[in-house]
């Protein structure tokens, strides 16, 4: 086992409200270096109000953005697009309520100039063929910022027994949908599983997941190559030992060490959550995986991960026990 850098809990502020299933990511702006979190459940309610943990001296705050939020909802997807002017967290989708049948397929963004951040709704153009993505919950959805897109994969369909196994890009120049069929093999349907764009390699990065077949728990992993016009999916095979089969784990990728890292999660051997941590070299041909030794949160679900660039360490919140 490695040893990662000590864990710290932030304290230098009111902490937000205990939540699960929330989303959003770093924010590296000119003018800002924060982590920016997004709604999520507290158990018994759907939130929508938005959080940074700011960079520059930990301390956590509620924004205020203008314009009108998201319905509250969890388990939606989001990133941050730092290339736009100005920055902007796109999320989209997720669930407004407790069941399947409350799940969306909207659109929003939320404009991040700090002090005047601001909400609006996006219409996107839908593919001519396919139309919109359909409804879902616990997709994956990362940034391709070379491509300037986003790239969506998978979740919970609203019938709340079926997951996709579908491929969109979102173009966030024109906000124009379209469905794809990359080539490979790719993953199976399936929801809860960890989805990270890797920017040494040009690809994204999938780890197991929740789905049918077996436990319905997965620990498979696979690469997308994002090379546009060539998008190819590709099972991997590192060396090094896995992390246990499991679902709602948080996925991080870490620039400085060109990583994979996984954390928590409700896994097998035993059924349970949990609060290990595995890195997974990201080396094309050489990816292997090794587990951290560490005494760190307590063992936790869909809690939101991100990496903070600025001073080069994984953020954790929340989560389910």
């Amino acid at each position: 086992m490695a040893t990662y850098p000590r864990w710290r809990e932030l304290t230098d502020a009111v902490a937000p409200s205990a939540r699960w299933g929330g989303a959003g990511g770093f924010h590296s702006g000119p003018d800002a270096k924060r982590v920016v979190i997004w709604g999520g459940s507290d158990g018994s309610n759907c939130l929508n109000d938005t959080i940074e943990i700011s960079s520059f001296d930990n301390t956590i705050t509620s924004l205020s953005p203008s314009g009108t939020p998201p319905d509250a909802r969890s388990l939606q997807s989001a990133f941050i697009d730092n290339i736009a002017d100005p920055q902007r967290l796109i999320t989209f989708a997720g669930s407004d309520g407790v069941g399947a049948g409350n799940y969306k397929s909207d659109l929003h963004q939320l404009t991040l100039a700090p002090g005047s951040e601001a909400w609006s709704e996006v219409t996107p153009t839908a593919d001519p063929i396919h139309g919109l993505p359909p409804a879902r919950a616990m997709a994956g959805f990362v940034f391709d910022a070379a491509n300037y897109r986003g790239v969506l994969f998978g979740g919970l369909n609203p019938g709340g027994g079926g997951y996709y196994q579908d491929e969109w890009t979102l173009d966030l120049s024109t906000m124009a949908w379209t469905k794809e069929s990359f080539a490979g093999t790719r993953p199976s349907g399936r929801a809860r599983f960890g989805f990270v764009y890797d920017t040494e390699n040009g690809r994204a990065i999938f780890f197991g997941g929740q789905g049918i077949g077996g436990s319905g728990l997965f620990q498979d992993l696979y690469a997308l190559d994002l090379t546009s016009g060539s998008e190819t999916w590709s099972a991997l095979s590192p060396s090094g030992t896995a992390p246990s089969k499991r679902w709602g784990h948080a996925a991080i990728y870490d620039p400085d060490q060109t990583v994979m890292i996984v954390f928590g999660g409700f896994g097998s051997d035993p059924l349970a959550a949990k609060n290990d941590m595995f890195k997974l070299d990201l080396t094309p041909g050489s990816e292997a995986w090794s587990e951290y030794l560490q005494t760190g949160p307590s063992a936790r679900y869909h809690a939101m991960g991100t990496y903070d660039e600025y001073l080069h360490r994984t953020v954790i919140h929340g989560g389910f026990v």
